[in-house]
C-alpha cells in the first residue's frame, strides 16, 4: 500500500508534530459519525466478541477477620452502570458519568488497510477530535473514504481526560489506553471505549456508529445503619490504581505495581477493573463509641468488572431486614387528579429469589403520609427481586414467579419492562371500572407497578419507580352547531333547517365506559393497553356524537387527543318555530332568535330581520302567510322613484294613498313592486329604485355606506344577500311596511304620548321626537345582524337637514311618491310629497323588503 506524507491545513494533531498518513486514493464520500448508546460494559460492544454477563444481583459477603469477639461483615450489590442507583450516586458527587445525552466529543483513531490485510498502526487518524453540535457528530478536520480500502476505528472518551495516556502513533496494534486513576474522587473521569471495524466507503451514507461501554467500575462504601458508632477511615490495601487496557480488549497490570488507596465514605469512585490477590484487602477502622476496632476484610478472589456499579455495606449483620425507602408516584398528565401517595394508601409486595421462587406474597404496604411500612418484616438480600402493585387488593396481583421469568428480568436492567413481565398474567386479568367518571373509579383503574432497586445510599433501601400498567386515552366532546328541522307555526309548508348548539358531553353508552371529566368537554380514561377500546355514546341519546372514538394505547403511555364532536340523532320528525318580531332570516332560509343565533358562515348567516309576524291579504292568498323582514343593508343612493320623461313621472302606477291610516296600512309592496316590473319601459335606468330593489343580492347591485355627499357603492355586488327559495324575494317596500319597521323594531312610534302631525301639503305626516332613538334602536339590531359574509351599513345619517332617506313602491299622487326618513331634527315622516322624477341629493336609496 502505497504512502506518502500529507498534511493537512488547519488539522492539530496530538503528541507529535509530523507523521506518516496514507492519504491516497480517496473518494468523494465524506467520512460521519454517530453514536448509538453508552451501555453498560465495553465487553459486550466489539464484534465478535461474546458478550460479559453482568453480575446484577451478585452478593458476596465477607467477615471481618478480627473485631474483639464481635462479628462484622462487607457485604457488597452490584448492579449495572447506568442503572437508576449509579445515575443518583454519580449525580451526588461532583462530576456527571457519561451517558448517551451528554457524551458531547470523543477522540478518535483510524486504521487503513488493504482489503485482506489488517492495519498496524493508527496511519490514517490519530486522536482526532470528534465533536457533536445539536445532533451532528464531526470530526476537526473533514475526511474521505479511501476508494478500496478499510478501515477500523477506535474511540474513547472523554477525549484528552485526566490520566488517559495513547500509545503512540508508531505503535502496532490495537491501540492501548495507559490509565492512572486520580486520587481525588471528583476529578476522577468515567471511561468508556467503542470499536468499529472493517468499514469502508460503502458506509458513507449511514455514517460510522458507535456503542460506548465504560471501561471502569464503580465502588462505593457506606455504613450500615445497624452501626450506632462512626467509621474513621477505610483503606484498600494492594490495589492498582493504574493499568493499561486495550481498547476492546481487557485490563493488564504488566509493569504495574499495586498501592494503597483511602476512599471517601459515600463517594461514587470510578476504581479500575481487576481480580485481587491474597494479600488484597478492605481495613475499616470503626469507633463504637467505646472503643476504636480495625476491621480488616479478604479482597483474595474478589472481582471488579467494567460496567458494574458495586457497593459495599459495613455492617454488623450477615442478613439484613428491608428497608422501604421510596415509592414515587407516576403522573402521566397535566390533569391527572392525584399528584403523590396519601396518607393510608396501600400497596402489594413481592419478594422473589435467585431461583424464581416467591419468597414473599402479596405483603401489604401502607403509607403513613412519610414513609412506607410493611406489615411484616422481611429479609433483604441482594440476590432478590422486588415487585410492587397498586393499589392493594387481598387478592394480590397475578405473576410469573417462576425461574423462566427470573431469567428474563435478569437479561435486563431494572426497568418498568421488568414489573411487566413479572405482572403479565395480572396485567392481562386487569380490568379498568367502566365508570371512571369520579375521582374514586378513575383511581381505582390506575394500575401501578415497579421492580426495585437499591439505593446506594444504604445498599438495603428498596427504590420504587412506578409506572402504569394501563394506557390513559384522552378526548374531549367539542361543540358544534346540530341541525334541527323546523316549520313555522304560521305556515306548517315553511321549513328549514335551523340550529340549537348543543354539545352531547355527557351521553356516553350504557354499559360502556364512563370517562373522568377534568374540564367541561375533556375527558381522561384508563384502557387496556395495547388493546382497541372504543368510547361511544348512548344510542338512546337526542344528541348524540358524529363518530365512535377508537383508542390503541401501549402502557403508560398517553394517547393522542382526539375530538367527538356532536350531531343530530335522526329522529324524524320536526320541531314548530315560533317567529317573533327581531328574528333574523338566514341566507338558507333558516331563522334564529336574536338570542340564540348560531356561528354566521358562508352557507348560513343573516341577511334581514323579521319586522312582521303577520302579512298582508294579498301576500296571504298569495302563500307568505308568515312575516315580512327587511334587509340588513342599504342599496343604491341619490336614486328616483323614476325617470323624469316617462309615463311613470306623471301618471299613477298604483292606487293613491291619501291619508295617514292609508299609509300606515298599505302592505302590499309586493304587489305594487310586480305592478312597477311589469311595465314595458321596465329597466334600470327608467325605475332605479325598484330595479335596485328587485336585483338586490346580485352582483349587478353593491351595497351602499357612507352618508349624502360620500356614499359608496361597495364593489362585488350584494350576492352575500341572495333571496332564499321559500321567500318571495326582494321587493321594493311599502310605506306602511317601512312604517311597521319604524313602529316594531324601533321606539317612540305610535305609543301613547306620541302625536301625529299632517304637514301643510297634507301629504306628510310625522311624529316629534322620535327620530334619533327610533333610528339608534334599528341600528343595534342590524349592526348584530352583521358578519364578514353579509355586513350591515347601517343607516347613514347625512349633514343638513335631512337625513337616512328610502323610497317606497307607495304613491301619494301620479307625480308623488312615498319615502320615510328619520330627519335629525327628531321627527319620523312618512313623506308623499316627493317628485318621482326629481333627483334629490339628500340620501334617497332602497332597503328592501320580502315575504315569507
Amino acid at each position: 500500500m502505497k504512502k506518502i506524507l500529507y498534511f493537512l491545513a488547519g488539522m492539530t494533531l496530538a503528541s507529535c508534530s509530523e507523521y506518516e498518513y496514507d492519504y491516497s486514493n480517496l473518494s468523494d464520500k465524506n467520512i460521519t459519525f454517530k453514536v448509538d448508546d453508552v451501555t453498560a460494559s465495553v465487553y459486550n460492544n466489539v464484534a465478535g466478541r461474546a458478550a460479559v454477563e453482568l453480575r446484577e444481583g451478585w452478593q458476596h459477603v465477607v467477615k471481618a477477620e478480627a473485631c474483639d469477639g464481635n462479628p462484622m461483615y462487607l457485604q457488597s450489590y452490584v448492579q449495572p452502570t447506568e442503572s437508576q442507583a449509579y445515575v443518583e450516586g454519580i449525580a451526588k458527587g461532583s462530576r456527571a458519568a457519561i451517558t448517551t445525552a451528554n457524551l458531547t466529543s470523543f477522540g478518535l483513531l483510524a486504521y487503513r488497510y488493504e482489503s485482506g490485510n489488517s492495519a498496524t498502526t493508527p496511519n490514517f487518524m490519530y486522536n482526532e477530535q470528534v465533536s457533536k453540535s445539536g445532533n451532528v457528530w464531526s470530526s476537526t478536520q473533514q475526511y474521505n473514504w479511501p476508494e478500496t480500502d478499510k478501515v477500523d476505528f477506535y474511540a474513547y472518551a472523554p477525549y484528552n481526560g485526566t490520566g488517559v495516556t495513547l500509545s503512540s502513533q508508531s505503535a502496532t496494534g490495537t491501540p492501548v489506553i495507559d490509565f492512572t486513576m486520580n486520587s481525588s474522587a471528583a476529578s476522577q473521569i468515567d471511561l468508556v471505549t467503542a470499536v468499529a471495524t472493517g468499514k469502508d466507503k460503502s458506509n458513507a451514507s449511514s455514517g460510522v456508529s458507535f456503542t460506548f461501554g465504560h471501561a471502569l467500575t464503580t465502588v462505593k462504601f457506606v455504613k450500615g445503619d445497624d452501626l450506632l458508632g462512626t467509621i474513621e477511615s477505610i483503606t484498600l490495601k494492594n490495589v492498582y490504581l493504574s493499568g493499561k487496557y486495550t481498547i476492546g480488549g481487557s485490563w493488564n497490570f504488566t509493569g504495574k505495581s499495586t498501592s494503597d488507596y483511602e476512599p471517601a465514605m459515600n463517594t461514587s469512585l470510578m476504581m479500575i477493573p481487576q481480580t485481587f490477590g491474597s494479600n488484597a484487602s478492605l481495613e475499616v477502622v470503626y469507633n463504637d463509641g467505646l472503643t476504636t476496632h480495625t476491621l480488616i476484610y479478604s479482597l483474595n478472589g474478589i472481582t471488579w468488572q467494567a460496567g458494574e456499579t458495586i457497593t459495599y455495606r459495613v455492617s454488623s449483620e450477615e442478613v439484613s431486614m428491608l428497608h422501604l425507602q421510596n415509592i414515587t408516584f407516576p403522573i402521566i398528565h397535566a390533569n391527572f387528579p392525584k399528584t403523590a401517595y396519601a396518607n393510608g394508601d396501600e400497596a402489594g409486595l413481592y419478594v422473589v429469589d435467585a431461583g424464581g421462587t416467591v419468597k414473599n406474597s402479596n405483603v401489604k404496604l401502607t403509607y403513613n403520609g412519610t414513609a412506607w411500612s410493611a406489615a411484616s418484616a422481611m429479609v433483604f438480600s441482594p440476590e432478590y427481586d422486588y415487585y410492587v402493585y397498586y393499589p392493594y387488593t387481598s387478592a394480590g396481583l397475578a405473576n410469573n414467579g417462576t425461574a423462566g421469568a427470573k431469567m428474563m428480568s435478569r437479561a435486563t436492567t431494572h426497568t418498568a419492562g421488568d414489573a411487566t413481565s413479572f405482572f403479565e398474567p395480572g396485567i392481562a386479568a386487569f380490568a379498568p371500572q367502566s365508570n371512571q367518571s369520579t375521582v374514586a373509579g378513575f383511581l381505582a383503574s390506575d394500575l401501578q407497578i415497579a421492580k426495585g432497586y437499591v439505593s446506594v445510599s444504604d445498599n438495603i433501601s428498596m427504590q420504587f419507580e412506578m409506572v402504569h400498567a394501563m394506557g390513559l386515552a384522552q378526548f374531549e366532546l367539542g361543540t358544534k352547531n346540530i341541525d334541527q328541522e323546523y316549520y313555522l307555526s304560521t305556515d306548517a309548508n315553511y321549513r328549514f333547517v335551523g340550529s340549537g348548539g348543543a354539545t352531547a358531553t355527557s351521553s356516553f353508552a350504557t354499559g360502556g365506559y364512563q370517562p373522568y371529566s377534568y374540564a367541561t368537554g375533556k375527558y381522561l380514561v384508563w384502557v387496556k393497553p395495547n388493546t382497541a377500546t372504543t368510547i361511544s355514546s348512548d344510542a338512546g341519546e337526542t344528541d348524540t356524537w358524529e363518530t365512535s372514538l377508537t383508542f390503541n394505547v401501549a402502557a403508560n403511555t398517553i394517547s393522542d387527543k382526539q375530538t367527538a364532536y356532536s350531531a343530530r340523532t335522526t329522529s324524524g320528525s320536526s320541531t314548530q318555530y315560533t317567529l317573533q318580531v327581531g328574528d333574523y332570516l338566514y341566507s338558507d332560509g333558516s331563522f334564529a332568535h336574536s338570542s340564540s343565533m348560531p356561528t354566521a358562515t358562508a352557507a348560513r348567516h343573516p341577511i334581514a330581520v323579521v319586522f312582521s309576524t303577520t302579512t298582508s291579504s294579498t301576500d296571504n292568498a298569495a302563500g307568505y302567510k308568515s312575516g315580512y323582514a327587511i334587509a340588513l343593508a342599504s342599496a343604491g343612493a341619490q336614486l328616483t322613484w323614476c325617470k323624469a320623461g316617462i309615463g311613470a313621472a306623471s301618471a299613477s302606477v298604483n292606487s293613491a294613498v291619501t291619508t295617514l291610516a292609508a299609509a300606515k296600512a298599505d302592505l302590499d309592496g309586493r304587489t305594487e313592486t310586480n305592478r312597477i316590473k311589469t311595465l314595458s319601459d321596465f329597466s334600470k335606468e327608467n325605475y332605479p329604485s325598484a330595479y335596485y330593489a328587485t336585483h338586490f343580492g346580485t352582483s349587478e347591485i353593491g351595497l351602499t355606506s357612507g352618508t349624502e355627499s360620500s356614499s359608496t357603492e361597495a364593489s362585488g355586488g350584494s350576492a352575500g344577500y341572495a333571496a332564499p327559495a321559500n321567500t318571495s324575494g326582494w321587493y321594493l317596500g311599502s310605506i306602511g311596511q317601512y312604517y311597521l319597521v319604524a313602529k316594531n323594531l324601533g321606539s317612540n312610534i305610535d305609543n301613547p304620548s306620541s302625536t301625529w302631525t299632517e304637514g301643510s301639503s297634507h301629504n306628510n305626516w310625522y311624529v316629534s321626537g322620535a327620530s334619533q332613538a327610533n333610528k339608534n334602536a334599528l341600528e343595534a339590531i342590524f349592526a348584530k345582524g352583521s358578519s364578514s359574509w353579509a355586513p350591515s351599513f347601517g343607516m347613514p345619517w347625512s349633514s343638513n337637514q335631512y337625513s337616512t332617506w328610502y323610497w317606497t313602491s307607495s304613491e301619494f299622487s301620479a307625480s308623488n311618491g312615498f319615502n320615510v326618513y328619520w330627519n335629525n331634527n327628531g321627527s319620523f315622516h312618512l313623506d308623499g310629497h316627493s317628485a318621482k322624477s326629481y333627483p334629490y341629493t339628500n340620501n334617497r336609496g332602497v332597503r328592501p323588503v320580502l315575504a315569507f
